[in-house]
């Protein structure tokens, strides 16, 4: 297995956020959502890779004049040690919304 990469986006990657393959069972991505709608801050945006391939991923919110986030708002994954490591190694902490369908 190749070493785990974590890090925040840069400006411009938005298409890296979104290369994750997500079945849309649980938040976001289960109302169509993207990442490029421009709700959240690249800064507050973290992947994990392996091999250049996204393996996990997480974005975090707040208001425009937040100073910290408010919400753990977009968290999947498709490697569960990768997606534990990417919530050891960001910085940051709030509480975790998930969007659930209705059924």
């Amino acid at each position: 297995m190749t070493d785990l990469v974590v890090r925040p986006l840069v400006a411009g990657e938005e298409h890296l956020f979104d290369s994750l393959p997500d079945p849309g069972l649980v938040g976001r991505a289960v109302l169509g959502e993207t990442y490029a709608g421009g709700r959240f801050r690249p800064e507050w945006t973290w992947v994990a890779l392996r091999d250049q391939v996204v393996v996990a991923r997480a974005a975090w919110w707040a208001g425009p004049d937040d100073p910290a986030p408010l919400a753990l708002d977009w968290f999947d994954f498709t490697d569960a040690q990768a997606a534990v490591e990417l919530l050891r190694r960001a910085p940051l902490r709030a509480e975790y919304s998930i969007l659930l369908p209705h059924r």
